[in-house]
């Protein structure tokens, strides 16, 4: 397992947004939250509060997707902490979809092949990416993270997170997806890292 310097870190997945009503794979594409997604961002500075109630000695970080800033700058307003500020890292975006950007989830799902379905984990969208790139560039912002931290990511970063931090299969990390304006909370015990859902 790699040797991660931070102790705490808390991943909260962005609100819901238009193409997530819609059924649609949003990847790298900017998509608007909807009135439920703001709703939701909200409610994530609530259980921000409640699980760490002094967040002072904490980095907020976000994919620079809108979907994710916006999430996270609605957090830090209700937790009257806008004046801390925050950062994005190209590392925590969605996995790219490429072609199938916007496309029917149901759609695509219908075209791909049977040898693709299993073996998703390596199956490279159309100038794309495949899960094993997002794994190995969650990997790589993992690794460079120094300070306790706040991610406000999509569900495939949040299950790459998830799969490092655990060291859980394949299988696992893909069957596992983080609800809109869910958390999840990981703290270092001893060389391993343990982690509860906060939502």
């Amino acid at each position: 397992m790699p040797i991660f310097s931070f102790e705490r870190l808390i991943v909260l997945r962005h609100g819901e947004c238009r193409h997530n009503v819609d059924g649609k794979y949003a990847g790298w594409q900017d998509t608007p939250l909807t009135a439920k997604g703001i709703s939701q961002a909200r409610e994530c500075a609530n259980i921000l509060k409640n699980a760490i109630p002094d967040l002072g000695g904490f980095r907020f970080i976000s994919s620079p997707l809108s979907r994710a800033t916006v999430s996270l700058e609605i957090m830090l307003e209700a937790l009257e902490l806008s004046a801390r500020g925050h950062s994005t890292d190209n590392r925590l975006r969605e996995i790219d979809f490429g072609d199938n950007s916007g496309r029917a989830a149901s759609e695509v799902q219908k075209e791909l092949s049977t040898a693709t379905q299993q073996d998703i984990w390596n199956y490279t969208h159309p100038s794309g990416e495949s899960q094993a790139a997002l794994c190995d560039r969650v990997g790589r912002f993992l690794e460079d993270l120094v300070e306790d931290s706040v991610i406000v990511c999509h569900s495939g970063p949040a299950r790459m997170i998830r799969s490092h931090l655990l060291e859980i299969s394949r299988r696992e990390t893909l069957s596992f997806k983080l609800g809109h304006g869910k958390a999840l909370f990981f703290h270092r015990k001893h060389e391993y890292f343990l982690y509860s859902d906060l939502s």
